[in-house]
């Protein structure tokens, strides 16, 4: 019978044992295969991000039409896009409301979420009404109390041919690099006449496919691309000189 210690006692030869874990070969398979996965991955997020807030973008503008629907009969179809009340300045978003508020009611539908500021900022930050067209005067304020001075616009249907052709709203972008809200969304765009100098908007083409999304005076939302804001500028607005925009990466295009 053998001892207990002889039962005891490891052998002295046998099959080597690993210790539990991964070689470094298996570390550096597992990191490639990770890394493919990612770079399968990432752009499809990416894709389905934008196309979200695209979607998003399209469903802001339906309401924001919904509400110009209603206010434009009310008010001899004619809206501010800019009013300097002393120190206290209104745009088309606070007229829209009705109110003097800082933050007005339809603020969390007045921006794109696919530009800066992502979400409602100020009244400036807001997508940008067309300014073609627009006379300054005396105008009383968003919630009728006092009279400002004011840049209006008249956005009636019934004078134009076809108001499923003529722009509203558009996805906009402030042109300055060195202004204050740089690379943000602003309240008014010059869309459908000579470039203007200054400081002034412009459409922005930010959603997938190079296109930005706008609001026509029949309510309805559709996209297009430079090529085809151009053509629509020339056939029903009559305007074939340049037009100027920003491109995808925040760069001014003048074409």
């Amino acid at each position: 019978m053998p001892s207990s210690e002889s039962t005891n006692k490891a052998p002295a030869f046998g099959p080597l044992t690993r210790a539990d874990g991964f070689t470094l070969i298996e570390l550096l398979v597992v990191i490639a295969i990770v890394a493919v996965l990612a770079a399968l991955l990432v752009p499809a997020i990416n894709n389905a991000k934008a196309t979200a807030q695209s979607a998003r973008c399209v469903g802001n503008l339906r309401q924001l039409g919904a509400s110009f629907a209603l206010y434009l009969p009310e008010n001899n179809y004619t809206i501010p896009y800019y009013a300097v009340g002393g120190n206290t300045d209104y745009t088309w978003l606070n007229y829209l409301d009705k109110t003097t508020a800082s933050i007005p009611p339809s603020g969390g539908v007045a921006c794109c979420p696919a530009a800066l500021p992502n979400k409602y900022k100020d009244i400036y930050s807001v997508y940008g009404i067309d300014t073609s067209g627009g006379n300054w005067g005396d105008y009383p304020k968003p919630d009728g109390a006092a009279t400002v001075f004011a840049n209006t616009l008249r956005l009636d249907p019934r004078t134009v041919d076809r108001p499923s052709k003529r722009i509203l709203l558009a996805d906009s972008m402030e042109r300055s690099k060195t202004a204050w809200n740089a690379r943000n969304q602003v309240a008014y765009a010059n869309i459908t006449s000579a470039p203007s100098s200054g400081d002034q908007g412009a459409v922005h083409f930010r959603h997938s496919g190079g296109k930005a999304n706008f609001l026509f005076f029949d309510g309805h939302v559709g996209a297009m691309n430079p090529d085809e804001l151009k053509l629509l500028v020339n056939e029903e607005y009559g305007y074939s000189g340049p037009i100027r925009y920003l491109d995808a990466n925040y760069e001014e295009v003048t074409r």
